[in-house]
């Protein structure tokens, strides 16, 4: 999952460090040319470490790079493609959610695109609750990434399948309900907590009212859809949940500019990259807004000031500050919400709304 592959990645310190990010297809015949494009990135890593290195000093990154020149399946492909490789680490994770091409080489792993993709509001779950069972799906937008098939999922119902006698009382067999269904929060949690991504409720009117009112954290679900879809393929199910799925995205976004127009008002904001790299490192912000292709290179001046770069393949160039902002922020017990490309124009692409 996005979320172990993060935390297993986030805080390796080894210079140089690769990630090579790549925008895939879902589909043939389209992915036939990802492996291609694979080739042509990993040539432009390993050319660029040659260049600034001497080859048996990168001996060991040179070859978990390889790792990935042949064999690869990208028949499995979603929409991009990120490795994570230096002498000791050679991993690959497949995301939801398009990227720009490109090659980073610093002392740590780029991370902002899975932070991106775990928090982005257009990739979500969808529990579908049945009196008889509970199925997870994950779902980026309007398309199904996969049903989750893990922890305790698929959950069957086996007091509400097998005590026919309980279920002939119907006082019991709404306590059955709500028993069975506090066993499904538990387990939804679980897993929640590795992958937070909102969730979007689906049902019949009795199941959906049995389930709010045993779950401990309503804060997470983005809508709710009064259907009965037990019958539905995987595919149809995020058909029908995508327009409210769409309507929470609009709404959380609209709290976050809000947020953010109140604290404009009461000075408790930030837009400058330079202050935003302060204030968070000195743990004051509370919610980052960002657009979600930005990026920006950038050099620490030895006062821990920020000096914006043109280049990227610069040496002493961090690839992308905004990831170091993102990793940092989020490391202090803020909050992040991605925002469409614009609409955060007025602000340059990137706005802190902070504690005090």
């Amino acid at each position: 999952m996005i979320e172990k592959t993060l935390k297993e990645i986030k805080d390796v310190l080894e210079y140089p460090s690769v990630t090579i990010l790549m925008k895939t297809h879902r589909t043939h015949p389209e992915n036939k040319k990802d492996s291609t494009r694979l080739r042509n990135l990993l040539r432009e890593a390993e050319n660029r470490l040659l260049g600034d290195f001497n080859k048996r000093e990168i001996d060991e990154v040179l070859k978990n790079l390889q790792k990935y020149e042949d064999g690869f399946d990208h028949n499995l492909n979603l929409d991009s493609l990120v490795l994570f490789v230096n002498s000791d680490t050679a991993r690959h994770v497949r995301l939801p959610i398009e990227v720009e091409d490109r090659v980073i080489i610093d002392k740590n792993f780029a991370t902002r695109d899975l932070v991106r993709a775990l928090h982005k509001e257009e990739h979500y779950y969808i529990l579908r609750l049945s009196q008889n069972s509970v199925n997870l799906f994950e779902a980026y937008s309007d398309r199904p990434v996969r049903e989750v098939k893990e922890g305790e999922f698929p959950m069957e119902n086996e007091l509400y399948n097998t005590d026919t006698l309980k279920r002939s009382m119907a006082a019991k067999e709404d306590n059955m309900s709500r028993e069975f269904f506090n066993r499904v929060d538990k387990a939804f949690q679980k897993l929640h907590n590795e992958d937070p991504l909102g969730v979007v409720l689906v049902g019949v009117d009795r199941n959906l009212s049995f389930f709010r009112e045993v779950m401990d954290n309503s804060s997470m679900v983005m809508g709710s859809l009064m259907k009965n879809l037990d019958h539905k393929t995987a595919y149809q199910v995020v058909k029908e949940v995508w327009p409210v799925a769409q309507e929470g995205i609009i709404e959380r976004r609209k709290e976050a500019l809000d947020r953010l127009g109140t604290a404009v008002g009461q000075n408790k904001f930030s837009t400058d990259l330079n202050d935003i790299w302060k204030m968070v490192n000195q743990g004051r912000g509370d919610l980052l807004l960002v657009e979600n292709d930005y990026f920006q290179p950038a050099k620490l001046t030895d006062d821990d000031r920020l000096k914006l770069m043109e280049d990227q393949t610069e040496p002493g160039v961090i690839d992308d500050i905004v990831d170091e902002i993102i990793e940092r922020h989020l490391s202090k017990g803020g909050t992040i919400t991605f925002m469409d490309n614009g609409q955060l124009k007025d602000h340059q692409g990137i706005a802190l709304v902070l504690r005090y």
